[in-house]
């Protein structure tokens, strides 16, 4: 079975970007530690400081499922929301190469 991939486009009020990647900073070093996750990497756009994008990959669905109902997110959601300019768009891939 193939491994899942996942981008999460993540954008965000200009002015709240310095308590905005403290907290995404926090989501990345709780999440390498949750069973499954085999790569997760927060980036930042060059071009627009106010977009990032999570680059994961999970052993399997149910991990994934798992991390997506997690405490952690649940909490990143909710202390965020006020601060997001849109939704968030998550992309579940599969790698071709």
């Amino acid at each position: 079975m193939s491994t899942i991939h996942v981008v999460a486009d993540l954008r965000f009020k200009e002015e709240n970007l310095e308590e905005v990647i403290s907290l995404l900073k926090k989501m990345v070093i709780d999440t390498k530690k949750e069973k499954g996750c085999l790569n997760y990497e927060l980036v930042q756009d060059f071009n627009d400081k106010k977009v990032f994008y999570t680059i994961e990959e999970w052993e399997s669905q149910e991990d994934l499922s798992v991390h997506l109902n997690s405490d952690g997110v649940k909490n990143l959601m909710s202390t965020a929301a006020p601060f997001f300019l849109q939704e968030p768009e998550i992309h579940q891939c599969s790698k071709l190469s």
